[in-house]
């Protein structure tokens, strides 16, 4: 194999694992930003499911009026 051929591999082979190696730091920042991005969906779920509960409690204890006379014809 001629030493050309066999520099052409080695820069390739460089290159390539440069390449690898940008792929797994973006694959890192992916990763931490989908995590931080669940935390803050399941924390606003919580928030949504404690705001629910609380108008419901607060329905619960709502007054409740008879329709006027006049209505109900």
């Amino acid at each position: 194999m001629p030493i050309d051929e066999i520099e052409k591999i080695k820069r390739l082979i460089n290159k390539l694992e440069d390449r690898i190696e940008e792929l797994e730091t973006e694959n890192r920042a992916l990763k931490m930003s989908i995590k931080q991005a669940c935390t803050s969906l399941m924390r606003q779920n919580d928030d949504a499911q404690e705001a629910i509960i609380e108008s419901e409690r607060i329905l619960a204890f709502a007054p409740t009026f008879k329709q006027p006379k006049w209505k109900k014809k």
